[in-house]
């Protein structure tokens, strides 16, 4: 009972953090041109999912890509903003990334017993996952809305092909986000595991 508890309160904690971060404008959405946004929100999500495999992930990622929705639709910023309130193109990547960060954080665990192994290998991995969900993301919208968007882009002089606009994307956020992810996914997940409740419930799992 004290175990379950415990995780309905780390549950909590990590649903706060992701709500005031999703909530509060230019905290968890920063909006870096017109554009384009930067965004740190993965990192509780990717912390869900090394915590509590593919159910964490799932649940931390469809309450990422329900912020995103929410957001977009109550506090737009951006010009790519209206797409984001089509729940395909907000939600449906993160829920992917969410399942196959939380599949791929407890293979890592259960395949690898070296910690400092399986703490560089995590690191990778994190930034990988990361580039993953910016590339679903993108895929995503340039598949139902790619026309729409670059016509969008053409208002504010980008007049390229949506895979140059990809690459651009990739280049202003995509990789910030993903060392954000490798330096920080490592310190934060093994400093949780060191509490004995969350031990036990990564150890379950394997």
């Amino acid at each position: 009972m004290n175990q379950r508890l415990f995780v309905m309160s780390f549950n909590a904690m990590l649903t706060a953090i992701l709500l005031l971060m999703g909530l509060i404008p230019s905290l968890g959405f920063i909006t870096i041109n017109p554009a384009v946004s930067f965004t740190i929100m993965h990192i509780p999500v990717l912390v869900g999912a090394f915590l509590f495999g593919w159910r964490g992930g799932l649940y931390y990622g469809f309450l990422f890509g329900f912020l995103s929705f929410w957001q977009a639709s109550a506090n737009p910023t951006g010009i790519l903003d209206p797409f984001f309130q089509n729940p395909l193109i907000s939600m449906t990547p993160r829920l992917i990334f969410g399942l196959l960060t939380g599949v791929g954080f407890t293979l890592i665990q259960t395949l690898l017993k070296t910690v400092w192994i399986q703490r560089s290998v995590l690191a990778m991995f994190a930034a990988i996952f990361t580039v993953m969900h910016t590339l679903l993301v993108l895929g995503i919208m340039g598949l139902l809305q790619g026309q729409n968007v670059l016509e969008a882009l053409a208002g504010i002089g980008f007049n390229e092909t949506y895979w140059t606009f990809i690459l651009l994307v990739l280049s202003l956020n995509g990789i910030w986000e993903a060392l954000i992810a490798f330096f920080l996914l490592p310190t934060l997940a093994f400093a949780s595991s060191k509490i004995p409740s969350v031990r036990r419930i990564i150890n379950a799992r394997r």
